[in-house]
């Protein structure tokens, strides 16, 4: 079952939504530290059916790719997931899969957050607030179902604007920076190799996608810097977002999202950058 309700989490003494991985891997496997928030994790799915599992099935025997993403990170915590795991575990590879929550806000954003009606979990908290606020819609069901199909479209419109707000460089310099700071530093690490997904939130993937924008800023950015990136939207594109979701309160990507995210970039890294799966090369920039 895909539910958030159903799925068992487990952490390893290294913290991870793992196994337990001594300091250096098997001669001949290439170790690959996996890197991103509750997306990447896999939230509401058994851990055999989350992204890194199922690409590590695709990549075979000689891979070795650790689940090391939490829940609710943003970008300076899975930073910091890399300099706490990436040398200690000896991994010559970091994948990091990125998603359009992943910017830190600014400190009004951050106040925002919490009046929006989040397109990952979805509150209802504050769509009661406004009809219990409106003396019409608490006397009549007609209206109310009238004003919550309003309010509804309303909070999601906010919702997008302030997604797409937390990476205007006059309305979050401050973020701004920060993720290109950290890009940076991803793509000047000594002893790894860094490659980056950007993992679309499940909306409006059956038309126009509304978060374009931000995967084409952050994939300019990475490309840029020298890091390879695929874009995982166009994987996606057609799909009914509600046959993605754990829980239709609950838009974490699902197993079955998960498998077509896997595949995507199992052929991505085979076809696009061979040698990031394969120990016996190294980047061709070497």
């Amino acid at each position: 079952n895909d539910t958030p309700w159903c799925a068992e989490y487990r952490m390893s003494p290294q913290k991870l939504r793992d196994r337990t991985y001594p300091p250096t891997p098997p001669p001949g496997v290439v170790r690959v530290l996996g890197i991103g928030d509750s997306f990447a994790m896999g939230v509401g799915v058994p851990v055999e059916r989350s992204l890194f599992r199922q690409l590590n099935a695709l990549a075979g025997l000689d891979v070795e790719i650790i689940n090391a993403a939490r829940s609710g990170s943003y970008l300076p915590n899975e930073y910091a997931q890399v300099e706490r795991l990436a040398e200690p575990l000896n991994c010559s590879r970091v994948l990091i899969v990125f998603i359009p929550n992943d910017m830190p806000p600014s400190k009004a954003q951050g106040e925002e957050e919490s009046l929006i009606n989040d397109l990952i979990n979805v509150r209802e908290s504050y769509l009661d607030s406004e009809l219990e606020s409106n003396w019409l819609t608490r006397h009549s069901k007609l209206l109310e179902l009238i004003q919550r199909v309003w309010t509804t479209q309303q909070v999601h419109s906010k919702t997008l604007e302030w997604y797409l707000d937390c990476y205007d460089e006059e309305k979050n310099p401050e973020g701004n920076v920060v993720m290109q700071a950290i890009f940076k530093h991803f793509s000047e690490m000594p002893n790894a190799e860094v490659a980056m997904v950007i993992y679309p939130l499940m909306e409006g993937l059956d038309g126009e996608y509304p978060l374009a924008p931000i995967h084409q800023k952050v994939e300019q950015l990475a490309t840029q810097l020298g890091i390879p990136v695929l874009d995982l939207a166009p994987a996606f594109a057609g799909q009914d977002p509600r046959e993605l979701w754990v829980h239709p309160c609950d838009h974490h990507p699902n197993s079955k999202a998960h498998a077509i995210a896997a595949n995507a970039i199992y052929q991505w890294l085979t076809t696009e950058v061979p040698w990031f799966l394969d120990p016996k090369q190294a980047a061709p920039y070497q």
